[in-house]
């Protein structure tokens, strides 16, 4: 017999996701314990629950929660993708690929599955796997700016810096932020673009990491004086990349620097 209505608009899944459309995470949160204790397979309410213990950080109730869901429904891809983020955030990365790569396989149009594996791919040292499952989500959704931001990260720690110059400015025709910014100016800087990748870091912002690679190009452009500026405002911020920064000059100086470690440390310091 077919439920009335009213008795499908008082599931508690429903009245969950309505209170959590509220605002009330903290109701929806009751409503789906109280129904898990009469219901505990309802993969739906066990999925809800274990994205709702992810948001306010308990990763280990999410992942528990989500596994007993994926056991449930092993074919949801977007409960497989939601169980890899919580396998990752309770430290088990290896699960939260499997996760991932299962969910790319059960949905290859899944752009989402696709975007996090590839994150998790690179933050495990694993670029070109990771560039791969990035461009894939780029390619199913060609305005997924977020993935064209990773995946021009994730091809310059691969070593293909032409190509992640060409992702970096793609993702910046949507969104002129600071992060895709440095990957461009790294990126530019690894081909010899000196003007170009000072354009872009100099738009980097006041970060230590960008004002180094800044003062770089400036040096390896001739532009000594424009050079130290950028050198000593990154060491005002971050004392601790002096010895990188006299490794980037003394590659570059080419005798036009005092390169004696106290003249050195005067020229970079004041």
């Amino acid at each position: 017999m077919k439920p009335a209505p009213q008795q499908k608009a008082n599931h508690p899944v429903l009245r969950a996701q309505a209170a959590l459309a509220a605002g009330d995470s903290a109701d929806a949160e009751a409503l789906l314990t109280r129904h898990l204790q009469r219901k505990p397979k309802d993969a739906e309410a066990l999925a809800l629950a274990g994205v709702l213990a992810l948001q306010r950080g308990a990763a280990t109730e999410a992942q528990r929660r989500l596994r007993r869901a994926a056991k449930l429904r092993p074919e949801d891809a977007a409960l497989l993708t939601n169980l890899g983020i919580a396998e990752e955030a309770a430290g088990e990365p290896d699960a939260a690929v499997a996760s991932l790569t299962q969910a790319c396989r059960l949905r290859p149009d899944f752009a989402q599955a696709a975007y996090n594996l590839g994150v998790l791919l690179r933050r495990l040292e694993r670029p070109s796997d990771a560039a791969e499952a990035l461009a894939r989500a780029c390619e199913l959704e060609p305005g997924y700016t977020k993935a064209k931001s990773a995946l021009a990260g994730a091809l310059l720690d691969a070593g293909r810096p032409a190509e992640a110059l060409t992702a970096a400015e793609s993702a910046l025709q949507a969104v002129d932020a600071e992060d895709i910014r440095l990957t461009a100016g790294l990126a530019a800087k690894s081909l010899g673009l000196w003007e170009q990748a000072m354009a872009h870091l100099d738009r980097a912002g006041e970060r230590p990491e960008a004002l180094l690679e800044l003062a770089h190009c400036r040096q390896e452009a001739g532009e000594l004086a424009a050079s130290q500026e950028a050198y000593r405002a990154a060491l005002a911020l971050d004392p601790g990349l002096y010895a990188a920064a006299v490794k980037r000059l003394v590659s570059a100086a080419k005798g036009e620097l005092p390169l004696r470690p106290t003249a050195l440390r005067t020229w970079l310091l004041g």
